[in-house]
């Protein structure tokens, strides 16, 4: 259950009002996402976000499953996001730990195996500030 705080956080903020000021949702992110405290966002840890969504246990993570699980408000800013994490060449139209890998390596800015707080606000302010239009509070969404 604990995954889904970082739906969660993007849902109640999408409700309540815009994802700005960036900085701050990504930082809430990360916060919501270092499921061990340690200050990073460990390789584990993108796993553990994903585990949910994984509702037939394949070890993957197809994109109905993972659109399932998101709300009329950012379903086209998912369906985005969904396409994003199935970076592994070539996409494929499932989330596994290959697609885990090369996101990881991604967010990584210094490739040290390491995400700290930083690399992953950076990364989720320039996910935000390249979606903007598809979560903004005046966004016009339409689900297929």
């Amino acid at each position: 259950m604990i995954s889904y705080l970082l739906f969660a956080c993007f849902i109640g903020l999408a409700l309540a009002q815009d994802f700005k000021p960036y900085n701050l949702t990504a930082l809430n992110l990360f916060h919501n996402s270092d499921f061990n405290g340690n200050g990073q966002f460990d390789r584990s840890e993108l796993n553990d976000v994903f585990q949910n969504y994984d509702v037939n246990y394949d070890g993957r993570v197809a994109r109905h499953e993972y659109l399932h699980f998101i709300s009329e408000p950012l379903y086209n800013f998912a369906v985005i996001l969904f396409e994003d994490y199935d970076c592994a060449p070539p996409p494929d139209g499932f989330i596994d730990d290959t697609d885990f890998d090369v996101y990881y390596k991604i967010m990584d800015e210094n490739q040290d195996d390491m995400v700290t707080s930083d690399e992953f606000v950076n990364h989720w302010i320039r996910v935000l500030e390249r979606n903007e239009a598809l979560h903004s509070p005046t966004q016009t969404t339409s689900t297929p």
